[in-house]
C-alpha cells in the first residue's frame, strides 16, 4: 500500500492534527511520513521506529531494515541515541561562524 501524504484528503491519510502543518512541511523536505504508531505483540499501539527515523530525516531503512535484525527496542535505542543531521548541522555552523570571522580577520 503506498504511503499517504498528510495532505492527503483520501480518507487514507493520518489524522495528524494539531501537527499537521509539521507533518507536511518535513514530508516536503523529505518524504511521506510514515504511520507513526504500529502494533506491538500485544495488539497495542506503540511508536513506530520508521516514523522516528523519517522525524530525524534518515533515510528509510536505516535502522528499521529487517536485514539488520535489530529488535524494535535496540532500534528504538540506536534512533535515541542518534544525531538529527539537519540540527548537527545547524550547531557547527553556529560553532564555527566566529572561527572563521576571526580567522578571516587575521588572514587579511
Amino acid at each position: 500500500m503506498p504511503a499517504s501524504k498528510a495532505s492527503d484528503s483520501s480518507g487514507g491519510g493520518m489524522q495528524w492534527g494539531k501537527y499537521r502543518a509539521a507533518v507536511e512541511r518535513q514530508e516536503s523536505l523529505s518524504r511521506p511520513a510514515p504511520p507513526p504508531t504500529e502494533l506491538n505483540s500485544r495488539g497495542n499501539l506503540c511508536l513506530s521506529p520508521a516514523f522516528v527515523e523519517w522525524m530525524m530525516f534518515w533515510p528509510p531503512g536505516w535502522v528499521t531494515n529487517p536485514v539488520l535484525n535489530l529488535s524494535r527496542a535496540r532500534q528504538l535505542k540506536i534512533l535515541g541515541n542518534g544525531v538529527v543531521p539537519v540540527q548537527a548541522h545547524a550547531a557547527f555552523a553556529w560553532l564555527l561562524d566566529p572561527l572563521c570571522a576571526v580567522e578571516a580577520v587575521t588572514a587579511a
